[in-house]
């Protein structure tokens, strides 16, 4: 055999024992990473590296793109909308700790500082709210009252009649309303004795009232005309007589004793020479008017129950009230200002 064929031959012998090696026998480095053999024909070739080492080679660096000009900065666009992420599932609500308490109910708060209790988170409805119901523009508690008469007084009317006085027997002047009613009603015009003095306007009263009134003008009011200011009395300006009112003519309270002619209010005397003397400017003065007006109106305190005067209160600074109302339990208190 030729020694060129004998070569080719343990040169093919060797690629063999390359290509398969036996078992338990590891290859040499350079052949488990791709080793280079000889064919027959003596040329060089590559053998084929098996899958699994295919994959755990390392990857031949490229080569670098050749580098080119930077572009030119362009404007900045609106940016570009993010991708939709993937539906994720919702993460669980954290679970209260062992100190947290649930807020305290409306009703835990009774009786205690609400300034600092924590405030409640479920709302409480409110009440529906109720209104007032409107008041009645006219006053009807006169006509629900029952009449207050004393005890013995006869309640249908009768006659009446006393000396020195013109008086006229009258009917009921408010007969619808209860509260207001005259036990014996009559009205004065004028006193004949001793002397002509008339009332302007007339006063409506019950009889035993202007019986106690006529006695005062003609046994205290006229002589003491005479005695402080030198001339005869003449008339005598009434403020005021029945009235179916309130006291000082209040929206509430008690029923006045006008409303029942039991009260009689005098604001001017008129004297034979022509002067008034008038009860709010009479009362400001030092002089005679003055000293007039206080001894009238002390006579008439031991006369009447009630007595005011412009030292009584604000509703009294122009006229002087007379009056028979009952104070206390046996009424023969008396009230004198």
């Amino acid at each position: 055999m030729p020694k060129t064929q004998a070569a080719g031959l343990l040169a093919v012998i060797a690629a063999g024992l390359l290509i398969f090696p036996s078992a338990g026998t590891s290859a040499a480095p350079t052949q488990q990473r791709g080793a280079v053999a000889q064919d027959e024909a003596g040329q060089a070739m590559e053998i084929p590296l098996p899958e699994t080492e295919k994959q755990d080679a390392p990857a031949a660096p490229e080569a670098p793109e050749p580098q080119q000009d930077p572009e030119p900065p362009q404007e900045p666009g609106p940016a570009p909308e993010p991708a939709p992420q993937a539906a994720s599932r919702p993460a669980p609500a954290p679970k209260p700790q062992s100190d947290h308490l649930p807020p305290p109910k409306p009703d835990m708060l009774a009786g205690a500082d609400r300034s600092q209790a924590p405030a409640a988170t479920d709302k409480v409805p409110k009440a529906p709210s109720v209104e007032p119901a409107a008041k009645p523009e006219t006053d009807d508690l006169f006509a629900r009252a029952a009449p207050d008469l004393p005890e013995g007084r006869p309640q249908q009317p009768v006659a009446c009649s006393f000396d020195g006085a013109e008086i006229e027997r009258v009917e009921q002047p408010a007969p619808d309303i209860p509260a207001c009613q005259i036990p014996v009603p009559v009205e004065i015009s004028a006193l004949s004795e001793p002397q002509a003095i008339d009332l302007k306007p007339n006063a409506t009263l019950d009889c035993a009232l202007a019986s106690a009134f006529s006695g005062w003008v003609r046994d205290v009011v006229a002589p003491a005309a005479r005695s402080y200011l030198g001339s005869d009395l003449k008339g005598l300006r009434v403020a005021s007589s029945f009235q179916c009112r309130r006291r000082n003519n209040l929206s509430s309270g008690k029923i006045s004793e006008h409303a029942k002619g039991n009260a009689v209010d005098v604001s001017a005397f008129r004297l034979a020479d022509g002067r008034i003397v008038t009860v709010a400017d009479g009362w400001k003065t030092k002089g005679k008017e003055k000293a007039f007006l206080m001894h009238v109106r002390k006579e008439a305190c031991d006369r009447f129950l009630t007595v005011l005067s412009p030292e009584g209160d604000a509703y009294h600074q122009d006229h002087m009230h007379l009056d028979q109302g009952c104070h206390g339990k046996t009424c023969i208190y008396r009230i004198c200002h």
